[in-house]
This record gives structure tokens, sequence and C-alpha cells, in this order.
């Protein structure tokens, strides 16, 4: 009895070794949520590295992800900036596609090509984050199909859903913590996660894997 349950320690001892070793070395599940979160695409060309073009590329095609990408992107880079932002805004009466070295105005461009209007006539800089997130929120699920089936999707799906992101002291929390943490963010990307020293948790599929199963 002792020798078969030994025998079948190893063997499950083995066959997770195999596992690790495979998800350490593929990269399918971190390029995907790479290029939704909004990852530049000069990262993606790393040939050494993570994440892939190809996903890139093909994902690039896809509709549905691409508006969730350029949307992640936009509300990235409004959290990265958001007093200066704000204040171009309020004081000299800017709009977002008068500022191109903050926004990323093809991101705008390419959601109007979609059908998604975000640009608004007088609309406070905080109501465009909830508008972005009340966005990403509807149209997530949209790209559950990216992933494998046996991904934990519900968990997945929060890393792009800012946390009470639907209201004005949300979007504040959300902020602060960002901005206070930045350096914690896989890139700098804007994600639903606790802002800790853990590494790049895009680097490999078994990094993100260990994180979100």
């Amino acid at each position: 009895m002792n020798r078969d349950l030994n025998e079948a320690s190893i063997l499950q001892s083995q066959s997770e070794t195999t596992t690790d070793i495979y998800f350490k070395n593929t990269y399918t599940i971190v390029s995907t949520v790479a290029y939704l979160l909004g990852v530049p695409e000069k990262i993606f060309q790393n040939e050494f590295g993570s994440p892939r073009p190809e996903v890139y590329e093909r994902l690039e095609k896809e509709k549905s992800a691409r508006i969730i990408r350029n949307l992640c992107m936009l509300r990235t880079a409004i959290e990265r900036n958001f007093g200066y932002i704000n204040e171009k805004m309020t004081f000299e009466y800017k709009g977002l596609m008068s500022m191109p070295e903050l926004i990323p105005i093809d991101a705008i461009t390419q959601l109007e090509q979609d059908h998604i209007h975000i640009v608004k006539t007088h609309s406070k800089l905080v109501h465009y984050i909830i508008d972005i997130n009340r966005l990403i929120m509807d149209r997530i699920n949209n790209c559950k199909d990216f992933f494998p089936m046996w991904l934990n999707w519900q968990y997945l799906r929060e890393i792009f859903i800012m946390p009470n992101g639907l209201t004005e002291e949300g979007t504040k929390v959300a902020a602060n913590l960002y901005y206070m943490n930045k350096n914690f963010y896989p890139y700098r990307m804007y994600m639903n996660w606790p802002p800790t020293d853990q590494g790049n948790i895009l680097y490999n599929d078994k990094k993100i894997r260990n994180f979100i199963i």
C-alpha cells in the first residue's frame, strides 16, 4: 500500500513538473491579456520574450478584441496623467483630441471606426473614465473565446474591471492606487490587481496561470 502511494506521489510530482515546464515556455495567455490591456505594440516585437507578435497580429483583426484594447489604452493614458489632463480641460478648455502627447489619438480614431463614440462635448474627465469602464464591463465577455476553456474566466475578466468604477469615488480610489504603485503594474498598464512586487505576471503563461486559478 505504501509503495503504491509513493509511486502515485512520484507520478503526480512528475506530472506537475511537466505542466509547469510547459506553461513556463508558452506565451499565448499572457500575450492575449497584454494585447487586451493595451500593452504597446513595440513590446510584442521582442523576439526573445513575451508577449508574442503573432498573437498581436491575430487579435488586431478581431473587432471585439480591438475595442477592449483601445478602451484599456485610453483608460491607462488618462490615469497616468489625470491631474494634468484635467487641468488642461478645466482651465484651457482642451479636449482629449487636442492632447496627442498624452492621449493615444489612434485609439480614439479606431474606436470611432468600430462605432464606439468616446469624445463628448463638455464632459468631465472623470466621466470619461466612468464611460470607458462601463463599455469595458459591457464588452469584455466578447473576448472570452480568445482564452482556453479551462481558465477561470470569471476571475480573469476581473483584471479588466475597475472596482466600483461606475462611480466617481471608485475611480478616485483606483487612480490613487495606480498612481502610487505604477511600477508594480505590468508595463505600467492599468489593471485590477493588488499592486505588489510579484514581478511581471505577463512574463509567461505559468506566471499568470498561478495568479488566475
